[in-house]
C-alpha cells in the first residue's frame, strides 16, 4: 500500500489514475475474554526435563498434569508431566504425543521431531500456557533442513502465550514450522502471543528478492482459532498466521481475529513471511477480522487496514471468506497457473462506513491474469484498487472483474470488466499509477 489520501468522489464504477508518493509498508491491549490470568509459575523439580531417555519404538506417549518427569515413562498409566519432556524424549516417526485434558505451564521451547504428532483432548479442555520469555521467543518449533517431509499434525489443543499488554506478556511466537512439508495444524486455539501466532516458512531464506526455489508442499491449517496474536509496533505489522515458501497450502475453516489491542497496535490476520513466494495456495471459508482502521490516511503509525497481505503469488485462490479489513496482494504473476489470483464469493463487510479509511481489494505493483468475481464489498472507501507503482515494473494485464450477471461488457486497456456492484464505496474501481493520468471509465 502507498500513503495515498483519497478524495470522496462518488461513482457507480470509476477508474481514477493519478501520481502518488510511496512510503512502502514492511516488515514484529487487552486480554482475550476467558484467558487464564497471567502468573509467573516457576517450574518445580518435577516439571524439569528429568532423565533423558529417548524412546526407541514408535507409539503413543502421554503427558498429564498429574504425571511426573522424574518417575514417568510416558505410558498411559505413568505419563510425563510436560510437553517439553515429551518432545525431548519422543523422536521416532509415527509416534503421537497425547496431551491429556488439563492445564499445563511450560517454561521452555519445545522442539518437535519430523513424523511425531501432538494431539489433545479438545481445545476447550487441553490448555498449554507458555511462560517462556525473551525477544523472538518461540514456544513450539518444527524446524528442519530444506525439503523435509514432516508427515505430522498438531490438533485439539489451546496454546496461550499470555500476552496481556505491551508491558505484560510472555512468549512472542506460538508455533513455527520451518522447511517442512505435510504438516497439519487443526482444531487448535492459538491465543495471546506477543508477535505472531503461527509461522509456516517453506524455504528458510531471509527476505529473498527472487524465487528461492524451495517450497514446502502439502501443509494445511484448518478449523483453528487465532486471537490476539499479531502486533504492529510502528515498524512492521505481523500476522496471526504468516506464510511463505508454500506450494499448494490450504487454509480453511479458521476464525482469525486481531482487534484486541489499542489503536495502531494490532497486526494482520494473515500475512506473508519472508517476502511470500506462494504457489497454488487456497484460502477459503474463513472468518477474518482486522481492527477497524483508525488512521486518517493509509499507513499512519505503520498501520494498515489489511486482513490479508501477501507478496509474490501465483495461482492463489481466496474464496468464500467473511472479512473485515482489506485484501492486499503484491507482485501477482500467473506463472504455471491460469491466474495469479482468483478472488471470488467473499464478503468484505464493515459494519458502518469508516469516516477515515477502509479498503476492499488492492492489487499492487504487478498484476497478471487475475480474476475478481462475485464478491460483496460493503462500506469501503474504495472497492477495488490497482496500485501500479513504479512504471519500470508496473504490469496490469488480462485482469477480469465480473459478477454473475455478465451483461454490460466493457473493454479497457487493463483487461475486461463485467460491471460489478458495490455498496457504500466512495470509489468502486481505482487505478493509481506513477505514469498514468487517464480516467478509464
Amino acid at each position: 500500500m502507498k500513503c495515498v489520501k483519497f478524495k470522496n468522489a462518488i461513482a457507480v464504477l470509476v477508474i481514477v489514475a493519478f501520481a502518488f508518493s510511496a512510503c512502502k509498508k514492511e516488515d514484529i491491549a487487552k486480554p482475550v475474554a476467558g484467558a487464564a490470568p497471567l502468573t509467573d509459575s516457576v517450574p518445580t523439580a518435577d516439571t524439569a526435563l528429568g532423565s533423558l531417555e529417548k524412546v526407541t519404538v514408535a507409539g503413543t506417549y502421554y503427558i498429564s498434569p498429574l504425571g511426573s518427569n522424574l518417575t514417568g515413562d510416558g505410558s498411559l498409566g505413568n505419563p510425563w508431566k510436560t510437553l517439553y519432556k515429551a518432545t525431548n524424549n519422543v523422536g521416532i516417526a509415527g509416534s503421537i504425543i497425547h496431551v491429556k485434558a488439563g492445564t499445563y505451564t511450560e517454561a521452555n521451547q519445545c522442539n518437535l521431531a519430523p513424523g511425531v504428532s501432538i494431539e489433545g483432548e479438545g481445545a476447550a479442555t487441553t490448555i498449554v500456557r507458555s511462560v517462556k520469555t525473551g525477544d523472538w521467543s518461540t514456544f513450539l518449533s518444527l524446524e528442519s533442513a530444506s525439503d523435509v517431509n514432516g508427515n505430522q499434525s498438531i490438533s485439539n489443543i489451546t496454546f496461550n502465550g499470555l500476552y496481556v499488554s505491551e508491558t505484560n506478556f510472555k512468549t512472542w511466537m506460538g508455533i513455527w514450522v520451518s522447511r517442512r512439508s505435510n504438516v497439519v495444524i487443526r482444531d487448535c486455539k492459538i491465543i495471546n502471543f506477543r508477535d505472531r501466532g503461527v509461522i509456516f516458512d517453506g524455504n528458510g531464506v531471509q527476505n529473498p528478492l527472487s524465487d528461492p526455489g524451495h517450497y514446502a508442499t502439502g501443509n494445511k491449517f484448518y478449523n483453528n482459532t487465532i486471537l490476539n496474536s499479531a502486533q504492529n509496533n510502528g515498524q512492521y505489522g505481523a500476522g496471526c498466521l504468516n506464510i511463505g515458501g508454500q506450494s499448494g497450502m490450504e487454509i480453511y475453516g479458521n476464525t482469525i481475529i486481531q482487534n484486541q489491542r489499542p489503536n495502531f497496535k494490532n497486526g494482520w490476520p494473515i500475512k506473508y513471511w519472508e517476502n511470500g513466494w506462494l504457489k497454488g495456495v487456497k484460502i477459503y471459508n474463513n472468518t477474518l477480522k482486522k481492527a477497524y482502521y483508525q488512521g486518517t490516511y493509509p499507513g499512519e503509525n505503520g498501520d494498515w487496514d489489511f486482513a490479508i497481505e501477501l507478496f509474490n503469488i501465483s495461482g492463489l485462490e481466496i474464496a468464500n471468506n467473511k472479512i473485515q479489513g482489506s485484501i492486499d496482494l503484491n507482485y501477482n504473476y500467473k506463472g504455471a497457473y491460469n491466474y495469479s489470483a482468483w478472488i471470488h464469493h467473499n464478503v468484505l463487510d464493515h459494519p458502518t462506513v469508516n469516516s477515515k479509511f477502509e479498503s476492499g481489494i488492492i492489487l499492487e505493483f504487478a498484476t497478471q491474469s487475475s480474476i475478481i468475481e462475485d464478491n460483496v464489498i460493503n462500506n469501503s472507501s474504495t472497492g477495488i484498487q490497482f496500485n501500479t507503482g513504479d512504471p519500470a515494473i508496473a504490469v496490469v494485464t488480462h485482469t477480469r472483474l465480473r459478477r454473475e450477471d455478465t451483461a454490460h461488457l466493457q473493454t479497457i486497456s487493463y483487461g475486461v470488466i463485467y460491471s460489478p456492484t458495490f455498496t457504500g464505496a466512495t470509489e468502486a474501481v481505482s487505478v493509481f499509477s506513477a505514469k498514468e493520468q487517464t480516467t478509464r471509465m
